[in-house]
């Protein structure tokens, strides 16, 4: 399971999206504040967990037909600029202000071992790579 987190600030206008082969998945309740979306991605589900300043994103891959790579793209205000925070994750800004954090991902496989993925930022999307061993 790959986790991804994107917080915001009430006053921006920002939103996340999993850039995904099935569009058709729809979202359904899951308790009383999560959403999940079953199949994604082949073998890949996705839950959405409101947080105080944003989202947290939770990829299921449940099989090596899971895909190794995890594309978000974020909708951004025009003057504002998607980039690397230095520390494996990444930021939104808007001059010298700072809009959004998406702080380094993290993983775990089935026995719950760390397993290292990496985010990259490809123009206003960020890419997570969970490569198989």
């Amino acid at each position: 399971m790959s986790r991804h987190r994107a917080a915001h600030q009430p006053w921006t206008n920002l939103s996340i999206t999993q850039a995904s082969p099935n569009s058709e998945s729809t979202g359904r309740a899951f308790g009383n504040k999560n959403i999940f979306f079953p199949e994604v991605a082949p073998d890949t589900d996705l839950l959405v967990s409101p947080t105080a300043g944003g989202v947290e994103l939770f990829d299921l891959l449940r099989s090596a037909e899971s895909p190794e790579s995890l594309r978000f793209q974020l909708d951004i205000p025009a003057e504002a600029e998607l980039r690397p925070d230095g520390n494996g994750g990444a930021e939104v800004v808007e001059g010298e202000s700072s809009l959004a954090q998406i702080p380094m991902p993290s993983a775990v496989d089935a026995q719950g071992t760390h397993v290292p993925v990496d985010l990259e930022v490809e123009g206003d999307a960020i890419v997570v790579d969970v490569p198989r061993e």
